[in-house]
């Protein structure tokens, strides 16, 4: 069983103690950070450290009476896996778009590696409201890993007249800063809320990290 961090009940362990080990030695070392396709694992590999983000959610665009949130971040995951497979298909998600004026954000692209293996899932879009409080959106879930860590939300508005920045991705990129419509920071990080007028930031790409083994 797998330890799962999920950023609001905190830290779940497995019931019987597990422990993942990997060669140590030489090393190389492969990185995704757009599209979908087969990873093939090297000639002599002996074991791969795999580490997978979740695209991040955009921010919403301001409307022109009031800003809302930032974007949630993607989700987090890593994977020992000793004696891997020759191959492995994998998909990258991409940044959630950025919104136009008085527009929702868009979630960010699901990250996956292997079939039903390791899913790190977007960020939420950001939203945007007029004269109400106006709660954080979510990051994305993972799941699969020997360690699973949900993407970082945006903070919550106590009021409809301010804005907030992106969530920050798990060992990842940052959030898009407040009020500069800022984009999220790869892998992963949301993007920020716009001001009362404009675009908002878009989310990060997602981004798969494969570290090789030999002996």
């Amino acid at each position: 069983m797998a330890m799962t961090i999920d950023g609001t009940n905190g830290i779940t362990f497995p019931n019987s103690t597990v422990q993942s080990t990997a060669a140590v030695g030489t090393a190389t070392v492969q990185v995704f950070t757009s599209g979908s396709g087969t990873y093939t694992t090297p000639t002599g590999c002996k074991a791969i450290f795999v580490q997978c983000w979740g695209g991040g959610g955009s921010g919403g665009g301001g409307n022109g009476a009031a800003r809302g949130t930032g974007g949630g971040a993607g989700g987090y995951c890593q994977k020992i896996i000793n004696s891997p497979s020759a191959t492995y298909s994998y998909a990258v998600g991409a940044g959630g778009t950025a919104a136009a004026q008085g527009a929702n954000g868009t979630t960010g692209g699901t990250t996956t590696f292997g079939t039903s293996l390791l899913t790190c899932n977007g960020g939420v879009g950001g939203t945007v409201a007029n004269g109400n409080a106006l709660a954080g959106v979510s990051g994305g879930a993972a799941s699969g890993g020997d360690l699973n860590i949900a993407g970082g939300e945006s903070p919550t508005l106590n009021t409809a007249g301010n804005a907030s920045s992106g969530g920050d991705a798990p060992l990842g990129g940052g959030g898009g800063k407040v009020n500069v419509t800022a984009a999220g920071t790869a892998p992963g990080g949301g993007g920020a809320n716009a001001n009362y007028t404009g675009s908002s930031g878009a989310g990060a790409t997602g981004t798969i990290l494969i570290t090789e083994y030999y002996v």
